[in-house]
């Protein structure tokens, strides 16, 4: 599975998921990727979805 998929699964799963997460989830399967999105939103997503950041 690609892990963007499996990272949306888990993130829709997940409880709670704020709006912003879930904006953020939606930008990042746009085609193309807006540029203006910011890392700090990617790395939140990540973090509500269980990841752990080092």
């Amino acid at each position: 599975m690609d892990t963007r998929c499996s990272l949306a699964i888990t993130v829709l799963q997940s409880d709670p998921t704020n709006s912003k997460q879930r904006s953020t989830l939606k930008a990042i399967f746009t085609k193309p990727v807006p540029s203006t999105l910011e890392w700090a939103r990617i790395e939140s997503l990540c973090v509500a979805a269980g990841a752990r950041i080092i």
